[in-house]
């Protein structure tokens, strides 16, 4: 990392604006989500409800956001990530990759992981269509209520 006081992260799931960790991780940083996009796959992990970008596998992309956030910041985002600094047993890895935005491509850290790292981990995980958890986790969500509607009939 470096001494810089802001640096581009490229956040692509419930990270994201507006999903259940934003506000928790990144709410108080006053952070202005740019849509962006990096190549790679997706994968979402059942068990952890989160994706993680999958590198080196084919010329897919992910498509996110980059926010600008101070270096102190990182602590709390690379323990979020399982990022640890320990080889063994991270799920993921944190590497500056170049992300596109309308206004031009940038680097970001990002946070990625590999085929054999999560089969080593033991983690399973579904590609995310298109790259594009919010789009994967709102359907999911469609899903869910309407398999549920008769349980539920308030539309909880």
């Amino acid at each position: 990392m470096s001494d810089k006081p802001l640096e581009n992260l490229f956040v692509y799931g419930p990270l994201m604006s507006g999903l259940i960790y934003f506000e928790s991780y990144l709410g108080d940083l006053q952070v202005t989500p740019v849509p962006a996009k990096t190549k790679g796959r997706l994968v979402h992990l059942a068990e952890a409800g989160i994706p993680v970008l999958v590198d080196g596998d084919g010329d897919g992309e992910v498509v996110g956001e980059m926010v600008q956030i101070p270096t102190r910041a990182f602590d709390r985002l690379d323990y979020f990530r399982g990022y640890r600094g320990d080889d063994a047993t991270d799920e993921c890895l944190r590497e500056k990759r170049t992300i596109a935005t309308e206004d031009g491509e940038y680097e970001a850290w990002v946070y990625v992981s590999s085929n054999e790292r999560l089969e080593k981990l033991g983690l399973e995980g579904e590609d995310v269509p298109d790259g594009d958890w919010r789009a994967f986790h709102e359907d999911n969500v469609r899903k869910t209520l309407k398999k549920n509607a008769g349980r539920f009939p308030s539309g909880i």
